[in-house]
């Protein structure tokens, strides 16, 4: 019995300790195949709406290319300030918008970060600093010349 006791020991002292060796290899030379990174959804449209909804948003508008830097929250948030701020009384309308190609910027000043998105079909550009606030792109910022924005939001009128 003792000599069987031995034998277990030596094997479960020899199973640790490879176990170990293995552990501290992997730790040494970490393995490249593994990449660690985060990761946000890489959907042109993100038509779908996000987990938490149970319906159908009054507004809402699909923006095709946006950088990947952008969240799928933020995502959802522009999307719907877009369609709203196009106009606040047509519920239920749908536009499709377009992320300006390389009109991503940083403000030197605060580090305040825009970018342009075009809505061809009532010819408006939007700017959107920080991911989360959007207002009309100033009438120099328009895609073309023809193309006019303004704010026509009232103050209360999200009360």
């Amino acid at each position: 019995m003792l000599l069987q006791n031995k034998r277990l020991f030596i094997l479960v002292s020899v199973v640790i300790l490879t176990t170990s060796c293995v552990a501290l290899l992997l730790y040494i030379f970490p393995s490249s195949g593994i990449r660690r990174e985060n990761t946000i959804p890489e959907s042109p449209h993100l038509e779908t709406l996000p987990p938490q909804a149970n319906s159908t948003s009054e507004f809402t508008s699909t923006i095709t290319n946006l950088p990947l830097n952008v969240t799928y929250t933020q995502t959802r948030n522009i999307q719907d300030t877009i369609a709203y701020l196009i106009d606040p009384n047509k519920k239920g309308s749908h536009y499709q918008a377009n992320y300006r190609d390389d009109s991503w910027q940083v403000s030197q000043d605060d580090d305040m970060v825009s970018f342009l998105v075009d809505v061809p079909s009532v010819k408006k550009t939007f700017i959107v600093y920080n991911g989360t606030d959007v207002s009309c792109a100033p009438p120099t910022e328009q895609k073309e010349p023809d193309w006019q924005c303004k704010d026509s939001l009232q103050e209360g009128d999200f009360e």
